[in-house]
């Protein structure tokens, strides 16, 4: 049941990137695509056919980030609904959620770029942005990181693909050891093409390192008042890298 419906995913996605002709030409650095992220119907994100147990791990950790620093009169928002599952659950528990997105298909309640959002300074008290930057050409990463920071009044969530592969363990004694571990795959380097014809970019894919793109998010963090209490990779997706920023004191 999961092969099918993993296989359905990619059959949709396919058929879509077809439909809107999205072309990607020569190396990551001089691609050409005709994007329609501010199109993609509303169909391609529906449970069995866009959830896997990955994305659904990854979901967790979102839901967990947000609750570990709020309080209940805190207000969040979300850049790039997606499913909007995040969006449901932190709702059924008592809290103040809005989302933003490029795509008027997913019903956002703003419809913005995060490079340019229309909202004002420290508007919502936490931000949430996963997996959604990457979508953009990397010389705007700044910007966006820029605005998340302007509209957010107390803490920032963001997660990027990571396309170095590692090896999970799980060390598991009764009563004496619990213990997660990531071995890296030795002498793996990724291809510079994303696999998901999407992506603009990825952690450790071509010359954008963990060390170039972590420099990159505490340069503009530090600039606007934020520092990055914490980043590590969700062990159920290793694929998913998140970073945490809580504005300075």
């Amino acid at each position: 049941m999961k092969n099918k419906r993993l296989n359905n995913r990619s059959f949709f996605r396919s058929k879509f990137y077809d439909k809107v002709q999205m072309k990607k030409v020569g190396s990551v650095d001089d691609n050409v695509f005709v994007s329609r992220e501010d199109s993609i119907p509303l169909e391609e994100y529906e449970f069995l056919r866009y959830v896997d147990i990955k994305l659904w791990s990854s979901i967790y950790y979102q839901i967990t980030e947000i609750l570990s620093i709020s309080l209940k009169t805190d207000s969040i928002l979300e850049v790039g609904k997606g499913t909007g599952i995040l969006g449901g659950v932190i709702k059924e528990l008592g809290f103040s959620y809005e989302s933003m997105d490029i795509n008027p298909n997913l019903h956002p309640v703003h419809i913005g770029s995060v490079d340019n959002m229309p909202l004002g300074d420290n508007s919502y008290d936490i931000i949430g942005c996963f997996e959604v930057l990457e979508h953009l050409p990397y010389e705007k990463l700044t910007d966006a990181l820029s605005e998340l920071f302007r509209v957010a009044n107390k803490a920032v969530i963001i997660s990027l693909p990571n396309a170095k592969r590692i090896i999970s363990f799980y060390l598991w004694i009764p009563r004496t050891l619990h213990k997660k571990l990531f071995i890296p795959i030795p002498f793996y380097k990724p291809s510079i093409n994303c696999d998901d014809p999407d992506h603009r970019w990825e952690i450790n894919r071509g010359k954008h390192s963990i060390r170039q793109i972590r420099g990159t998010l505490q340069k503009v963090a530090n600039k606007c008042d934020f520092s990055l209490v914490r980043e590590y990779r969700n062990w159920e997706n290793s694929y998913h890298h998140f970073f945490v920023f809580h504005k300075k004191a």
